[in-house]
């Protein structure tokens, strides 16, 4: 693990400490989660807009694969869009 110092001024660094208190949970381990869900929101959105470039340059996905997989989603599968 790395060590990462940051700067936070008096009012974010007392919602952490409030936020902290109330979930019972230490301040490095609520930081460590906000950038971590941080980091997989903007990645997550980074994709999608990769898929929507490709979309306006390729056109849609076929019926078929689509319903293919709204199918495995209606089976509860943890399937993927297809592209």
């Amino acid at each position: 693990m790395t060590t990462l110092s940051i700067q936070i001024d008096d009012q974010t660094k007392a919602k952490l400490s409030a936020l902290a208190g109330i979930k019972s949970e230490n301040e490095i381990t609520l930081v460590q989660s906000a950038i971590q869900n941080y980091l997989d929101e903007e990645m997550d959105a980074l994709e999608d807009e990769a898929i929507w470039r490709e979309y306006q340059q390729n056109g849609g996905v076929e019926h078929e694969r689509v319903m293919v997989w709204l199918e495995a989603l209606a089976r509860g599968e943890d399937a993927k869009c297809p592209r």
